[in-house]
């Protein structure tokens, strides 16, 4: 038998994967909150990245969406998402252009009105975080193309079997 290549999880995020596991449990092939209150299930649902902890492994939460089979949906938070990113990078950056010009307008403004220092924080966030996710979101796709073309020649194909290679591609680099 073939051994097979245990994934690394950045330490930041297998963080928040435990700690979301901590939060929820298994029924059947649903997870449910362990908590009932409000404000814990929308921190949790907030920051939920589709994937949990189940026997020290991390394992996605997602399904095919019965509404769309087109799509994922996330049993923990309930989000759903394309399985395959459509090849829409260029429309993508239009879309963020577009955003960070109305972040810039709403700065402006908000200035003009007498927008308290917090306000000032999260537009100035925004103006240096959007162009940081454009890079990200290209890297990704390269990575995602490079994936895709590969399990395009394999014969057989499960939807969550690509996430057993995955481990070896590093879109930071």
């Amino acid at each position: 038998m073939a051994n097979k290549k245990s994934k690394k999880v950045e330490k930041e995020t297998r963080r928040l994967i435990e700690g979301i596991a901590d939060l929820i449990k298994r029924k059947g092939n649903r997870y449910k909150f362990k908590s009932g209150k409000k404000k814990q299930i929308k921190k949790v649902k907030r920051s939920c990245v589709h994937w949990t902890m189940r026997k020290g492994e991390t394992v996605p939460s997602v399904e095919l969406d019965p509404a769309n089979p087109m799509n994922w949906k996330c049993t923990i938070c309930g989000t759903s998402f394309p399985i395959r990113p459509h090849n829409m990078i260029s429309e993508y950056d239009e879309i963020l252009d577009t955003f960070l010009a109305h972040v810039n307008q709403m700065q402006f403004f908000s200035v003009k009105m007498g927008g308290d220092a917090d306000d000032t924080k999260l537009f100035l966030r925004l103006k240096e975080a959007i162009p940081r996710y454009k890079r990200v979101q290209r890297n990704i796709w390269k990575q995602v193309t490079k994936r895709q073309k590969w399990e395009d020649r394999r014969t057989q194909s499960d939807s969550l079997n690509q996430f057993d290679s995955f481990g070896g591609f590093n879109y930071n680099s």
